[in-house]
């Protein structure tokens, strides 16, 4: 499929557009960011723990490279945002938007699966437990794009704990994935996709910036075809611009033989409001 002038003018429209409303919900927000929220540090690659308000907008470039004799390469644009019920209980929503590049194959774009979710925290001390609730919805097109689901969405389960030590961040998490459909059973000949992962997230805070180092294994259990695990680890910054607005780096690599992409970097613009 190639692209015409016309659809990629409202791509980059759509980036331009997100990009503005961070920036102007950040000045409009700014004088009512707390002190702790100032000193928040987040995990990047791995799922972020403690709840905020904020809005976000980001690009994501996986890509397996050609000396695996297939080629892959999958880009995300996002739009995302989470807003705080209580202090330490929240609701959130992304909005992914891909483009799609592979071997033997015509280049693909299409709306990628919706996510909307909830995460809960109990404050104790500088620890924070936390419990969050995930559903990925079908609103891809698989069959002309290879981008997303159409009929199987997903329900994932987070159970992690953060720890916000002065200039130090601690958090790890352990996640459980798993496909499911309008009934919500599997139906006749089917089995559904279930995916695992471990966390572990260190960070630093140097102002205005902090670095990360992050791990994370994924295991990913498919009845069509054989079990997949897969080692990361995953450098990144953030520069805290201000109290509200923040800009993050993190190029996360594959460190396993097995392995669904090679490496991942991602930008991502956050404002807390």
């Amino acid at each position: 499929m190639k692209y015409t002038g016309l659809k990629t003018q409202k791509i980059r429209a759509f980036a331009t557009l997100i990009v503005w409303i961070a920036l102007g919900w950040s000045g409009l927000a700014a004088p009512q960011i707390s002190a702790e929220t100032r000193a928040l540090m987040d995990p990047f690659f791995n799922q972020r723990l403690r709840p905020a308000n904020r809005i976000e907008a980001g690009f994501l470039s996986q890509e397996l490279s050609s000396r695996h004799d297939y080629y892959l390469k999958y880009q995300t644009l996002y739009a995302a945002g989470e807003y705080t019920i209580l202090p330490n209980w929240s609701i959130y929503g992304e909005l992914p938007y891909s483009f799609r590049d592979e071997t033997r194959s015509d280049k693909t774009r299409h709306l990628d699966n919706l996510h909307l979710g909830t995460r809960a925290g109990y404050k104790t001390g500088n620890w924070m437990p936390v419990l969050g609730f995930d559903i990925e919805w079908a609103t891809g097109d698989p069959e002309k794009t290879a981008i997303g689901s159409k009929e199987l969405g997903r329900l994932e389960l987070l159970l992690g704990i953060d720890g916000q030590l002065d200039q130090l961040l601690v958090a790890g998490a352990l996640r459980a994935n798993g496909q499911t459909n309008k009934q919500f059973r599997e139906g006749q000949n089917q089995q559904f996709e279930r995916t695992y992962w471990f966390e572990l997230t260190m960070g630093w805070r140097l102002d205005p910036v902090d670095l990360l180092l992050e791990y994370n294994y994924k295991y990913r259990n498919d009845p069509e075809y054989s079990a997949v695990s897969q080692h990361t680890l995953a450098p990144g910054l953030r520069w805290n611009i201000n109290s509200t607005l923040h800009i993050g780096l993190s190029v996360p690599c594959a460190i396993s033989r097995e392995r669904e992409w090679d490496y991942a970097p991602e930008i991502r613009l956050s404002a807390f409001y």
